[in-house]
């Protein structure tokens, strides 16, 4: 169980942080590899996402919040996790990972998860 937990945190920290490394680079070099939306004129709950996150890489909090009011909260979502299990990795690198470590990364992630995404989530019900 341990090998496989390791294995995932490591395969989620690696996505989280590919996410971060490309909202920094669309901001710093000034790429435009936005994922435009197929709505015209339609303004909706991801409407102007990838900028806000963008924004927040370089910690550009009152823009991010103009570009899309959920982008700080997913920022913070990502950041939070990679961050977490990096460290989950290295501190229990060559030691057994408690089981109550692993049910509470389970409820933790699972609340930011909601917690962050509820805006998003709300518009599938």
């Amino acid at each position: 169980m341990n090998s496989q937990y390791r294995f995932i945190n490591i395969i989620l920290a690696t996505a989280f942080g590919l996410i971060l490394v490309y909202v920094y680079v669309t901001y710093i070099w000034g790429i435009d590899f936005l994922i435009h939306s197929s709505y015209q004129n339609v303004t909706v709950e991801s409407t102007g996402l990838q900028r806000s996150l963008s924004e927040m890489s370089v910690f550009n909090f009152h823009k991010a919040m103009q570009y899309n009011k959920n982008g700080p909260g997913l920022f913070a979502f990502f950041y939070i996790q990679m961050i977490g299990r990096v460290l989950t990795v290295v501190i229990y690198r060559k030691r057994v990972i408690p089981t109550k470590i692993m049910i509470w990364d389970l409820i933790l992630s699972t609340g930011m998860f909601i917690l962050f995404f509820q805006n998003f989530l709300l518009l599938l019900f």
